[in-house]
């Protein structure tokens, strides 16, 4: 029910048996809410992918050819997946294989993990390389907190290449059956990703004899 007060009605008793009517509905996680809604758009349309439906974008980390988005987990208040998406210009003659590669030296020197990451493809997609699950573990607050995370080398098109990285908070997904229907969800969202088609050439105009 909704109330409109205009102005400040000297009996306002109608009011309160609403108020006293209402009630909070219980917090649900977002491991109840994984189902991917419909294609949405990448790269001012040059692409698009799946997301869980509860997911939003993330605007303090999407600019330019970057895109992130998460999905807040409302009942532990914080998130429980992360997507971020980046584009970035490649020469005609680079490979998939070759992107991946660089992607895996650049993770294990950031991460200082022992050895290269493996990354495969996806069946039946030559343009897409996903990394096995990562496993990092963090000191945050005077705890240890674990995320896993899994890598994606994707080409967009024959001038561009895409960065995807899925991050599952084990904060939010606690238990071996959760983590692995959050993990499930994130290769779903990889095996999303479409280029979008060109535009049709519109057709060359006739001249019309006066």
């Amino acid at each position: 029910q909704v109330i409109f007060l205009l102005d400040d009605p000297a009996d306002n008793t109608f009011v309160e048996p609403v108020q006293l009517g209402w009630a909070w509905l219980p917090r649900k996680g977002v491991g109840e809410h994984l189902e991917l809604g419909a294609p949405q758009a990448l790269f001012d349309g040059g692409a698009t992918v799946r997301l869980p439906k509860i997911a939003r974008e993330d605007r303090s980390l999407s600019q330019g050819a970057a895109a992130a988005y998460t999905a807040f987990d409302y009942k532990a208040n914080t998130d429980g997946l992360v997507f971020s998406f980046e584009r970035y210009p490649a020469a005609a003659e680079d490979s998939v294989d070759a992107q991946a590669i660089l992607c895996a030296e650049q993770i294990e020197s950031r991460t200082k993990i022992d050895g290269l990451v493996a990354f495969n493809a996806l069946a039946g997609r030559q343009d897409l390389r996903v990394s096995d699950v990562v496993r990092g573990d963090y000191e945050s607050g005077g705890r240890t907190v674990s995320r896993y995370t899994i890598y994606g080398v994707w080409r967009v098109d024959p001038l561009h290449f895409a960065r995807v990285v899925a991050v599952v908070n084990a904060e939010v997904f606690t238990t071996e059956a959760t983590q692995r229907t959050a993990l499930e969800t994130a290769m779903k969202v990889f095996a999303s990703l479409r280029a979008s088609e060109p535009e049709p050439a519109a057709p060359p105009s006739v001249p019309t004899t006066p």
